[in-house]
Formats: structure tokens, sequence, C-alpha cells
């Protein structure tokens, strides 16, 4: 598939380049802005493209902020790793200050002070050290707060899972396997409440509806009748995600 003409005009004018990659596991268009910047469109096997132009014309404020965030990340980047000063929980509404102290050990060690702080201790400057700890801290606020809101979530809508586990998906906020196991991205705490429990809802109600069938949304509309909102907000949730995290 290939954007029109007119289609482009929006992207010349933000000066982005896009390739377009078709998904067969994609539920609905969504838009990526990479190093570049370039905007990456993914759409669901089959589609044919008349939904592009408008999305692109709704999206061209996001675009231009997703333009900044990326070339601020690269600039980042080239500058040299450095811890966050500050981590955004939305969903649990916590904002928690990041201090650190060098120290050459060949290791890093982070500890919790209290819920508004953390203290990273050792080879601060080593990137891979420091997105490690920063992503074992963030698995560990997922496994402590996710499964019992999901638990709250499943009692409030009657749809019973197996067993609930929390990982790091690239692309997904959260999935449903046939056994009954619901897996949860920990990045989902960067995200607003409203959002997380809609999120919960929907993998809950695949329980029942292993697709995205009518009788799926159906049910996904009886416990959240904002659904249609929501799901469009999700297509620009990965924005509240730091870089670092990813």
């Amino acid at each position: 598939m290939v954007l029109r003409k007119s289609d482009l005009e929006i992207l010349r004018e933000l000066d982005l380049s896009h390739t377009i990659r078709e998904s067969r596991r994609a539920r609905r268009i969504t838009l990526r802005v990479l190093a570049g910047p370039q905007l990456e469109v993914v759409i669901p096997s089959g589609f044919n493209g008349r939904g592009v132009p408008e999305m692109l014309a709704s999206r061209k404020d996001w675009l231009a902020r997703a333009m900044k965030r990326v070339e601020n990340a690269g600039a980042a980047s080239r500058e040299g790793w450095k811890l966050p000063r500050e981590v955004l929980l939305r969903a649990i509404n916590r904002r928690v200050v990041v201090d650190g102290e060098m120290k050459r050990t060949g290791r890093i060690h982070l500890v919790e002070q209290d819920e508004s702080k953390i203290f990273i201790s050792g080879e601060i400057h080593h990137e891979q050290l420091g997105r490690r700890i920063l992503h074992q801290w963030m698995r560990h606020l997922g496994e402590f707060h996710l499964p019992p809101w999901l638990q709250q979530v499943s009692r409030e809508t009657g749809l019973q899972f197996q067993r609930a586990q929390i990982r790091r998906q690239k692309t997904r906020w959260g999935s449903c396997s046939a056994r009954g196991t619901i897996s949860l991205n920990e990045k989902l705490l960067f995200l607003p409440p409203h959002l997380v429990r809609y999120i919960m809802i929907h993998e809950l109600c695949h329980l029942v509806h292993l697709n995205h069938s009518s009788p799926f949304w159906n049910m996904v509309s009886r416990f959240e009748p904002h659904w249609k909102e929501l799901d469009r907000s999700i297509t620009q949730a990965g924005t509240l995600v730091p870089q670092w995290a990813h």
C-alpha cells in the first residue's frame, strides 16, 4: 500500500518520511514515530487504507510532538546515558524522584527509600546496567500492583482468569491465552488508571471470546460503554512511556 499524494501533504509539512507495515496481529491502524524521524504506519492485513488520511489529519499535532520527543531522545543518546530525574507512574498516582551516586564497582544497586524516592548507586553512567536495574524495579512494581488490580476488575465483571503474569512486551499492553492466563505489560504503570482498567477489561473479555468479533466488542461495551474512545486513546499511549523503559 502507498499513501496518496494528498495524504503526504501533512508528512511533507512535518518533513517526515514514512513506511507502511502490514501486520496480521494488528487490530487497528497505528502510528509510530521512529528515529530519523520516520513515521511507521502499521495496518491490519487486508486493510485498504481509506482511514489513513483522516488519521493523519487528526493526529497532526500528536505527530509534531512525537517527532520532538524522538529528536530529544536522539540528542540525549548522543550526549550519553543519564538516569532519569524522576519517574511518573500515572497508574498508581506516584511521582518518584531518582537520585544516584557514581561508584566504580562494576555493579549497580537500587534502594527504594520511600514511595516517592529511589536511590541508585554504582556504575550509574553505564547505560546497560542503568536500564537493567530500572527494568527490574518496574517489574517488581508491576508484580505488586497489577495482579491485585486485575483481580478486582475480575470480581467486578465476573470474568475469572486462571493466572496473571507481568511481562515487558514490545508492542502489546496485554494478552490472554486459551488457558486463561492474562499477561500484563509492566509499562501499564505509565498509563492513566482509566486506560489500565480498560485494557484489563479487554483482556478479561478474551477469556470468553478469543477474537475481536462483534460478540467480543458487545461484551466489552457491557463493562465499559466508552470503549471506542478508550481504544483510540490506546493508540497514542506509547508516548507516555519514557525512552529508558523500552
